[in-house]
């Protein structure tokens, strides 16, 4: 089995949220999120405290 990182926008509070993505590094799933996030939410440039939010977020799961 192999790890992989994996976010959801559940985990940082956006419950009706469905995205989720799994990558196999914190760099491809951060490149993901921000594109989820301009073309879902709206956030053209997330802020450093969202991004950090984001990050800790980030879990690491076997695939």
């Amino acid at each position: 089995m192999a790890d992989a990182k994996e976010f959801t926008c559940k985990d940082i509070g956006m419950v009706g949220c469905p995205f989720k993505v799994r990558a196999a590094t914190e760099e491809e799933v951060m490149m993901h999120a921000a594109n989820h996030a301009a073309k879902a939410h709206g956030i053209k440039e997330a802020p450093a405290d969202l991004k950090a939010k984001i990050q800790k977020a980030i879990k690491t799961v076997q695939v």
